[in-house]
């Protein structure tokens, strides 16, 4: 990015998630394509694939994400 911009920084954000209600993660991932386009089978073995993930993990998925701001000062 400095070859395009010049000075460039970035600063990183990372954050975790600790899901407990397996119907989060269903009302997540179905509220947008593919999801939201899925039929009733396809709706039922979601939410068996969700229920087996909450069950190995114990109740819970921890889910990491980081994102990240670059930023740019134009030079005079």
């Amino acid at each position: 990015m400095r070859s395009q911009f010049g000075n460039v920084t970035m600063s990183q954000h990372p954050a975790s998630l600790r899901i407990t209600e397996p119907e989060d993660v269903f009302l997540a991932l179905t509220s947008y394509p593919p999801g939201d386009g899925a039929g009733e089978p396809q709706l039922v073995r979601f939410r068996q694939a969700i229920a087996d993930a909450f069950s190995q993990r114990s109740g819970v998925l921890e889910v990491r994400r980081e994102t990240a701001l670059f930023l740019s000062r134009k030079t005079i």
